[in-house]
């Protein structure tokens, strides 16, 4: 019997290689980089509004006990430090956290009206100043988020399903108006003051503002959950193949 040549390759095989470098994934944008920390900067900003606000009730409630007794002055002192550090750090962070969902806001409507096949006809810088700007901030983040639920083509797509969540983003929008009244009241009220009464009655406001601003966190993220799963809900899903299998 003939014997057979040896099986040889004329070149290294390259089935496990790739025919060409890979190419570096394209950087995600700003917006959405900024954006995607708008969740935890919320989640922290709540925790610190309502340490904030029982920092104000214990403040109150030494000043109760006052009445009848002394206080220690060391912790009078504590007090003091514990409501001033827990409120700045509220506002450094509420800061953050409105910059980083105003990020995601922007973000968001692109997609939003990408996916009803709409071009979003409000540019960039015209959103961010809108949701940034004191004032204009009281009434432009709802008129954002209204606008992409009563669009034609999303009731179309999602029909009863936006209404509920079109509720959640005006019960949103009114305690965001509200939280920015009473803060400005809070300011005046501390800083026109003029008898014990009044200042006792100002610290007991500020706890009430610092419980209502973390209300507005919490509903802030309520909303932008479901706004998420609303706009994934309206997704066109692929239909199903059924295919057979060979069994084992």
């Amino acid at each position: 019997m003939a014997s057979t040549p040896t099986p040889r390759m004329d070149a290294h095989p390259t089935w496990t290689l790739y025919a060409q470098p890979q190419r570096e994934e394209p950087r995600e944008p700003r917006l959405r980089v900024w954006g995607s920390y708008a969740a935890s900067f919320l989640t922290v900003a709540v925790g610190l509004y309502a340490a904030a606000g029982l920092a104000e009730l214990f403040r109150y409630g030494l000043l109760v006990y006052n009445r009848s007794r002394l206080v220690p002055a060391p912790l009078v002192y504590a007090s003091d430090f514990v409501v001033a550090v827990t409120a700045l750090a509220a506002l450094i962070c509420a800061v953050m956290a409105a910059v980083s969902a105003a990020c995601w806001l922007v973000d968001f409507r692109r997609e939003w009206f990408a996916s009803l096949e709409k071009r979003e006809t409000r540019t960039i810088r015209e959103q961010l100043a809108g949701c940034l700007v004191p004032v204009v901030t009281l009434w432009y983040p709802g008129t954002l988020l209204s606008e992409m639920l009563t669009d034609q083509r999303a009731r179309a797509l999602f029909g009863e399903r936006s209404g509920p969540v079109l509720l959640r983003v005006r019960i949103w929008w009114g305690l965001w108006v509200a939280t920015w009244v009473c803060q400005g009241l809070s300011l005046v009220w501390r800083i026109s003051a003029d008898t014990i009464q009044a200042q006792a009655n100002g610290v007991e406001f500020a706890a009430f503002t610092h419980f209502l601003a973390a209300a507005c966190a919490v509903m802030t993220l309520v909303v932008m959950r479901e706004m998420v799963a609303l706009r994934t809900s309206g997704r066109a899903r692929s239909r199903k193949r059924w295919v057979i299998a060979a069994s084992p």
